[in-house]
């Protein structure tokens, strides 16, 4: 009996052990802790060189964006700072001041921040970027202190003011057209479909396309015969509602236009001709 006592005991004293041991590892669970991160500063000053009295564009970023920031919610880096030597010494500082009392948000999400200054001397100035170390984002991560530094050459003679846009083409130009010819747009009009303007500015059947520009006279660079049996279709209903270009394409200097069914005697079809020669590209038919 003394045994069997002992026993029951002993299996109460484990299963005792067992839950101190569950509850234990229940609290035990390692939880995931916040991190110290790499930061690292960049500044890129423009243009470099400048002219006295002429306007500058500073932006400063790190390669990290807080954890869990996104356009909807406010998780946003602190307090960039960027401190501005002029050639005599002098300071000055731009975005947030360390020694006020405001807190400056970088409110755009890739962790980048623009400002502006204007240098009123001749020489080299040096600009430094400081990230302060912060605890931000979700994740509570621990952002380590960065700074990045510029020099920036400021001269008497002023550099020439950016173009707005560069010239216009005055020869025969092709597609790709750079990016920076902005005002291109008023002789590269992309337009995929009819005439446009069959109704426009409560004028009827104008039929033109008021987006780009066509040369100013007689401009005939190729012509094309087209089969005689298309005569029969003059004056047809067919002629009237689809005329042989009221759906064509220009598209990257190609031609894409609807062949009449007096020409293709399977049924409609659609023609691709290089725009500037004429030359047939593709002949597609059904």
């Amino acid at each position: 009996m003394m045994l069997n006592s002992l026993g029951k005991k002993f299996v109460s004293l484990f299963g005792l052990f067992l839950l101190l041991t569950m509850a234990f590892s229940l609290f035990a669970v390692p939880l995931v802790s916040a991190a110290d991160v790499t930061v690292f500063a960049y500044l890129n000053v423009q243009p470099d060189p400048i002219g006295v009295g002429q306007r500058v564009g500073v932006v400063a970023f790190v390669d990290k964006m807080p954890s869990g920031v996104a356009i909807t919610n406010s998780i946003r880096f602190h307090n960039y700072s960027i401190l501005v030597v002029d050639p005599d010494g002098m300071e000055s500082r731009l975005l947030w001041d360390p020694e006020g009392d405001v807190d400056f948000i970088v409110w755009d999400t890739t962790s980048s921040q623009y400002t502006f200054f204007t240098p009123t001397k001749v020489g080299t100035y040096n600009l430094t970027f400081f990230f302060p170390e912060q605890i931000v984002g979700s994740g509570n991560n621990r952002y380590l202190a960065a700074n990045r530094s510029k020099t920036l050459t400021v001269q008497e003679e002023p550099i020439p003011a950016e173009p707005s846009s560069y010239p216009l083409p005055t020869e025969y130009w092709t597609r790709p057209i750079e990016a920076q010819n902005t005002y291109w747009y008023s002789v590269s009009s992309n337009w995929y479909n009819s005439v446009r303007d069959r109704n426009y500015g409560g004028n009827l059947n104008v039929r033109v396309q008021p987006d780009g520009v066509a040369p100013g006279s007689a401009h005939v660079m190729w012509s094309m015969p087209i089969n005689p049996d298309i005569s029969e279709l003059a004056g047809s209903s067919f002629a009237k509602k689809s005329p042989l270009f009221a759906t064509q394409i220009i598209m990257n200097g190609k031609l894409y236009y609807r062949v009449p069914s007096g020409e293709d005697p399977e049924g409609l079809g659609w023609k691709i001709v290089d725009l500037r020669t004429g030359d047939e590209v593709f002949y597609y038919t059904g």
